[in-house]
């Protein structure tokens, strides 16, 4: 077997053409996920590049951490609570009906695939991506309320869908589950997490708040310990056994509020600057590699499945995760008006084309990604 493919001149490669590739998206006005895709397709058909092997540790700790974190800065505080009850409905019942339905339909499809397995993909394809979501509907007119419910949803379900992927494969590797200590588990990796998020969030921020008595507000000091905050925090809840993902997001969203409320303008402004840069890399890169890695995948499948059967496969699950999504979202959004005036008094009326938005818009991303990826690691 060929050793794995990673060196410099690929990482280079990879940079120049996310480069081109986000030059011909500006210029086409196509959507960047779309693009990304297709060139690291063409890209992972060249003779060699097929073998590229992505470490699921180390793209777990390099791409999720920044993105989750920019979502939790970039988060309106205010549309975010407003929204807590329609984003607590999709980020875990959703998900959870998502891995039931998932795990059910894949089962009696494929006979052999056990269904504690099946269960694991309904986990990965359950989180959705803001920044795909983001990416996709750019240029639509979106509703303050809508961007809020969706990124507000791929901040939890993120979380959510990886503790119900985590328990899906310990299922499969012992054969065993238990709801109580699923349920207890659960619980500690929610709320460790988002102690260990805010309380190293606070913990950075004293610390900016000092350095810019000593150091005037310096931008580019202050830039250096926002990029740092997000990979503190992760690793922090990661080395205390509870949820990295939801102390990334509780570190995001402390942080887009201490930084609006004690940081200049021009430092706010410089690391936005630096944190857009790099999000548009990070992102790129996501989709890039997920084309790359695309052609070999296939290629191994078809050894042991007719590429129609495949096609097959991918087509029902598709089919199973929308048809999901619009069951919960329409029934979510209409009956809690009809059945209680608390809310017909405190939310906004319904508008069904914004119903219908967020019921088409749950796109997957670099969190399924790196879920996938995760599995023979997870399963040998």
């Amino acid at each position: 077997m060929a050793p794995p493919l990673v060196t410099i001149e690929v990482v280079l490669a990879l940079l120049v053409a996310l480069a081109l590739l986000g030059e011909v998206s500006r210029s086409t006005s196509l959507p960047v996920p779309m693009v990304m895709i297709a060139g690291g397709v063409a890209i992972g058909l060249v003779p060699g590049l097929e073998r590229i092997h992505l470490d699921p540790d180390v793209f777990f700790l390099l791409f999720i951490p920044p993105l989750l974190y920019s979502d939790g800065w970039l988060m309106p505080k205010r549309e975010f609570r407003d929204a807590m009850r329609p984003v607590l409905l999709l980020a875990f019942g959703l998900v959870f009906a998502t891995v039931v339905a998932v795990g059910y339909a894949m089962h009696a499809l494929i006979p052999a695939l056990p269904l504690a397995a099946a269960f694991a993909l309904g986990a990965i394809v359950s989180p959705t991506d803001a920044v795909a979501t983001a990416a996709m509907t750019a240029r639509l007119p979106m509703p303050p309320r809508v961007n809020a419910i969706l990124g507000g949803e791929s901040l939890i379900n993120d979380a959510s869908g990886l503790v119900a992927f985590k328990f899906a494969v310990a299922a499969v590797a012992t054969g065993t589950f238990s709801i109580v200590s699923a349920g207890g588990e659960i619980a500690w990796l929610a709320g460790g997490g988002l102690a260990v998020g805010f309380a190293c969030a606070w913990l950075i921020g004293a610390l900016r708040d000092g350095l810019k008595r000593v150091c005037v507000d310096d931008p580019t000091i202050q830039t250096i310990l926002s990029l740092l905050s997000p990979f503190a925090a992760y690793l922090a809840a990661e080395g205390l056994g509870v949820s990295g993902i939801l102390s990334v997001v509780a570190a995001g969203l402390y942080g887009g509020w201490h930084d609006a409320r004690y940081l200049s303008p021009a430092t706010r402004q410089h690391a936005w600057e630096v944190w857009a840069m790099l999000l548009f890399v990070f992102n790129g890169l996501v989709f890039l590699l997920l084309g790359v890695t695309l052609p070999g995948a296939i290629a191994s499948l078809a050894k042991t499945e007719p590429p129609a059967m495949l096609a097959l496969y991918a087509a029902v699950l598709w089919l199973v995760v929308n048809v999901v999504r619009l069951a919960w979202v329409y029934p979510g959004t209409w009956l809690p008006v009809l059945l209680s005036r608390r809310v017909r008094a405190s939310e906004p009326p319904r508008d069904a084309r914004a119903v219908f938005l967020v019921g088409w818009a749950g796109l997957r991303g670099s969190v399924t990604m790196a879920a996938a990826l995760s599995v023979p690691v997870a399963t040998a």
